[in-house]
């Protein structure tokens, strides 16, 4: 729909709709017409059933306007203070944000009718502008893009060279800015849009003033915040301002982005056909453009939707632009496309969600609460409503998940559901959060009765269950099995099996697993054999390895000071070390660690001094020993095992062998090449049952003007 300036309200209708079916712009002569006449219109928001406008009036006035879509009126807002130009408006929950290019944000509240002032933009007077401005808005936060022009060579010059667009993200919360990274390219009179809750801009131009060179379509990648290029291998050469996004053909048009609604299948080899649209590029300049929910207008109504027993009204291209499942039906040309009334019977679909959902696309108010959320869910997901399911992902995320009535039951509740239709991030939130509860969760009545397998496995899993030890687990896997026994014991062996039985007391795993019922499953048994050996032969076997690093008292610059944790592991996952608080300190100061060697359950370490000293660490008990001491007293640099040996390795002297089996130093054979070349940094490796040493190596030479060595 467009709104168009109109100094003659009595001959031209204001408001046009675009007619998809016939794809030409047509008036819409029952808006009502504002009182007073308009020169120019900046731009457009809506806000549930209400308009905003930003418009000059004839006589240089500016203001903005308030539509009733359902009262069919117009009323001007109060005043906000100045007469600035607002190139966007941006609707924040019971807020209305104008933004213009560089004065600061301006707040109405649409419960008390009244305007508040906002931070101002950081801009270097005479060296740098910002110009045209766009706003959008995701995740409650405003996104504003500027064109930028930089003064290369000072302010008594006017050198002014384009760059590329300046990005800032203003948090309404906060009443703060935060500077993004700029885009790849200058971006003049472009769109910024939202597109599967990515950041894109996309039309105008790289040069303020020369309009022949098409600025190119860049996302925003929030995590890494750095901007990338979008190809267009799919849209043929067009003055029509259509981009390709996400597979989607947009039509940026005034720069505003219009959703055709087309999509481009991805294995699609050839240029999308968009001849027939010429009439949607016919938009004069100071027309702005929005979307308005005109459902209840019978003559548009092109579709009735049967949900249960009731019956929805609706237009084909907006379910089509908002639903991947609609725009299915309809493009393929399926039975019901065709239908007037189509039926969906999906047991996801009940008559007050769908509605829910309809409200949402009609109006992008989306009434979700916590009774209803999982529900709405579902519906979005079986509809493939992208924004819609993303705005409940956020809203798991915020208001369930990560709120302190976040308990057991809500958990299972949000597993299923996130398990089913493979919301991944909002998954692993969840068993983060339960994960961080596990030992006080794990002995309470809620979860014993309602946690089921695949859940309890996938805690089972996690490198942050927050335990105790891993006996602890153990038990309290025993306890949930018991507490449904003749229901659960046909998974025992599987969550049993995810318990580290290697890091258990071995004599709670005997008395345990020896049981009858549990020796009847012959995989209960394999545990318990494993267990045993690994009890025994602890050389032999290893648990599941992770990255870990030690810190001594000597702080390290690759920790922040702040992190008092003297052990780290690394997490493959999100590819950064994190605090392992399970191990604890060694109860001795240690200058530095020089060297460290894994063997099964074992690990040990070597203190780096004039006087080396070697640790070990259990991994079962959790507890520290330190080795008797070695005759020699010279540093160790290496540390090996062969067998049921350990090797200390130092620069030049003979290695020394540790017996794990006897606890006691033997003495190696030297190396037998002359030590004419003094070594340094050593290191060694293990291969195929030999020892393979490096060393570094300076050769001695006599200064004659220091007559030294």
């Amino acid at each position: 729909m467009t709104y168009r300036p109109s100094a003659a309200r009595s001959v031209q209708s204001i408001a046009y709709y675009f007619d998809v079916k016939a794809k030409l712009w047509a008036p819409l002569p029952f808006v009502a017409q504002s009182d007073e006449e308009t020169s120019s219109y900046f731009c457009a928001e809506r806000s549930g059933n209400y308009l905003f406008v930003a418009r000059q009036k004839h006589n240089k006035v500016n203001s903005i306007e308030r539509y009733d879509v359902v009262n069919n009126s117009w009323v001007e807002l109060p005043e906000e203070g100045n007469n600035h130009k607002v190139d966007c408006l941006c609707s924040v929950g019971d807020y209305l944000y104008a933004i213009s290019e560089s004065n600061p944000p301006q707040r109405y509240s649409l419960t008390n009718n009244s305007w508040q002032g906002g931070v101002r933009l950081e801009v270097k007077e005479g060296l740098e502008t910002f110009s045209t401005v766009l706003a959008t808005v995701m995740n409650s936060k405003i996104y504003v893009i500027h064109g930028y022009q930089r003064n290369k060579i000072g302010i008594s010059d006017t050198r002014w060279v384009n760059e590329p667009a300046v990005v800032h993200c203003f948090d309404p919360k906060y009443n703060l800015w935060k500077k993004l990274a700029s885009t790849c390219h200058p971006h003049f009179e472009s769109s910024l849009l939202v597109v599967s809750n990515r950041l894109c801009v996309a039309g105008g131009w790289e040069n303020e003033r020369v309009f022949h060179k098409p600025a190119p379509v860049e996302v925003y990648n929030e995590t890494t915040n750095t901007w990338s290029v979008v190809p267009q291998k799919h849209i043929p050469p067009n003055n029509l301002g259509a981009v390709e996004i996400e597979g989607r053909v947009y039509f940026i048009i005034n720069k505003f982005p219009v959703n055709s609604g087309i999509r481009i299948p991805p294995e699609e080899m050839y240029q999308v056909d968009l001849s027939g649209w010429g009439d949607l590029a016919k938009v004069e300049r100071g027309t702005v453009l929005c979307y308005l929910p005109f459902r209840d207008e019978e003559q548009f109504i092109d579709v009735r939707l049967k949900v249960g027993k009731e019956t929805f009204p609706a237009h084909r291209n907006v379910l089509a632009a908002y639903s991947d499942y609609f725009y299915a039906m309809f493009a393929d040309g399926v039975k019901e496309s065709n239908q007037e009334v189509i039926e969906l019977k999906d047991e996801s679909l009940s008559p007050h969600v769908f509605k829910v959902v309809m409200d949402s696309n009609y109006t992008g108010e989306l009434q979700i609460s916590k009774e209803n959320v999982f529900e709405v869910l579902a519906a979005a997901d079986y509809l493939q409503v992208r924004n819609l399911l993303q705005q409940c992902c956020d809203f798991l995320l915020t208001e369930i998940i990560q709120s302190a009535r976040f308990d057991v039951q809500m958990y299972c509740c949000v597993w299923t559901i996130t398990d089913r239709h493979s919301l991944r991030e909002v998954k692993e939130t969840a068993d983060h959060m339960m994960a961080s509860m596990y030992t006080d969760a794990s002995e309470s009545e809620e979860f014993l009765s309602n946690i089921d397998a695949d859940q309890l496995l996938s805690l089972l899993s996690r490198d942050d269950l927050n335990a105790p030890s891993e006996t602890f687990i153990f038990k309290s896997v025993l306890q949930w099995i018991k507490h449904k026994k003749e229901e659960r014991m046909a998974v025992a062996s599987r969550v049993i099996g995810a318990v580290s039985l290697g890091l258990v007391d071995v004599k709670v795993v005997i008395e345990e697993l020896e049981k009858e019922e549990m020796q009847r499953d012959p995989e209960i048994n394999k545990h318990l054999q494993i267990a045993m050996k690994r009890h025994c032969m602890p050389h032999k076997f290893a648990v599941e390895e992770v990255l870990v690093a030690f810190r001594s008292k000597e702080r390290s610059y690759c920790y922040k000071a702040a992190d008092q944790a003297m052990t780290h592991y690394f997490d493959e996952e999100s590819k950064v070390w994190k605090p392992l608080q399970a191990v604890p300190d060694v109860g001795e100061d240690v200058i530095r660690w020089s060297s460290a060697e894994h063997i099964g359950n074992y690990l040990y370490l070597v203190s780096d001094s004039s006087d080396s000293h070697i640790y070990s660490y259990h991994a079962v008990t959790k507890s520290w020993e330190k080795l008797p001491k070695f005759s020699s007293s010279k540093e160790i640099h290496c540390l090996c095992s062969v067998g049921d040996y350990v090797y200390a390795i130092s620069r030049s002297n003979p290695p020394k062998i540790y017996s794990l089996a006897d606890n006691t130093w033997q003495q190696g054979k030297a190396n037998s090449n002359s030590f004419e070349h003094e070594g340094l940094d050593t290191a060694a490796a293990v291969m195929k049952s030999k020892l393979y040493v490096m060393h570094g190596f300076y050769e001695r030479a006599y200064d004659v003007h220091f007559v030294n060595y």
